[in-house]
């Protein structure tokens, strides 16, 4: 077994190339082991990460091999096993580096082979670092902008809200009913402090609200708690400032299992990861083994991955209109 802590700390004393390469040989230095650990659960019928690397290198390496007549150059074997490996059980952290590094290096081999990996596990496992930086290059204004369209932005910025979390309950209320899905998506997408769950409260009720939204909300905590749950803590002795956090859950989490949902569109970063721990045991970390807001397995099926497009931006516990609904709107003024 590798020691990932080691690896941590030392690749972060080395260049990129030097870890870009100590990443890739220790995928290649565990990748054998693991493959039979995954055949292993694939024979025994155990659902796990390491028969989901067995099962997608099997299909894969078969797929290459009857691709033509031209026998498969070694690199492209190579950067499957690597980058299968590394998708399935590279912890996320070490994969985000990983991933980054293959980007920079810029090299169409690996590149694909990790494509091709991190298509395979869709749904099942969720890199945040990895989803941020797409995010972030989504967003990213033009570097050159004119004089008038600093100028206007500059207004957008200074613009009065249209609401902030300061405002009585029932104004945030009606303001939220009036939203649609990407709108809703964006208040759960913004709310980065307690304060701002009084946004969330109503979108996870909203009739609008979208199954990657529902699942959106749980990853803001309900994972962890489940470590408190099993070391025998009461949800009453709890702090009763997260009392309506809870009741928020049970809602969204009764709200999956019944698929209760007209849409099922956006991208969310709910980790799923896999049902069993290394030891073989049922994993309370994963959502259909949840001690309380348990899912079924139809609730965490994957969504259709879109990124939300919202007429509004919530960020510091104010909600404004977006840069583009607003200049249409001040257009000529």
């Amino acid at each position: 077994m590798n020691n990932y802590g080691f690896l941590t700390r030392i690749i972060k004393t080395l260049s990129p190339k030097k870890s870009l390469e100590a990443l890739r040989a220790t995928a290649l230095s565990e990748w054998e082991v693991d493959f039979e650990k995954g055949r292993a659960d694939h024979e025994a019928g155990i659902d796990s990460m390491h028969r989901r690397f067995y099962e997608f290198l099997t299909l894969r390496l078969g797929q290459l091999s009857k691709n033509g007549t031209k026998e498969v150059h070694p690199y492209v074997l190579e950067c499957t096993r690597i980058f299968g490996w590394a998708v399935h059980l590279m912890p996320a952290h070490l994969y985000d580096r990983l991933h980054l590094l293959t980007s920079q290096d810029n090299d169409a081999h690996a590149i694909a082979c990790r494509i091709e990996a991190e298509h395979a596990v869709k749904g099942v496992r969720v890199f945040p670092e990895i989803e941020a930086r797409r995010r972030a290059r989504a967003r990213r204004q033009p570097t050159i902008e004119s004089v008038d369209e600093r100028e206007r932005k500059t207004a957008w910025r200074n613009s009065a809200p249209l609401i902030t979390v300061a405002a009585p309950a029932g104004e945030i209320a009606d303001f939220v009913g009036g939203l649609n899905a990407d709108d809703l998506h964006e208040l759960v997408c913004g709310a980065t402090e307690r304060e701002d769950n009084v946004f969330v409260f109503p979108v996870a009720a909203h009739p609008l609200c979208d199954r990657g939204t529902a699942l959106m909300i749980l990853s803001g905590g309900a994972a962890a708690w489940q470590a408190k749950w099993r070391d025998g803590a009461r949800e009453d002795d709890q702090d009763p400032a997260v009392q309506p956090v809870f009741q928020m859950w049970a809602r969204v989490s009764a709200r999956l299992n019944q698929n209760d949902f007209r849409t099922n569109r956006f991208l969310h970063n709910l980790e799923i990861g896999f049902p069993r721990d290394s030891d073989g045991h049922l994993s309370v970390f994963h959502p259909t083994h949840w001690l309380k807001w348990r899912l079924e397995d139809h609730a965490i099926a994957p969504t259709d991955d879109e990124r939300h497009r919202p007429g509004i931006v919530f960020d510091c516990g104010r909600v404004r209109q977006s840069y583009d609904v607003w200049k249409r709107l001040h257009a000529g003024s």
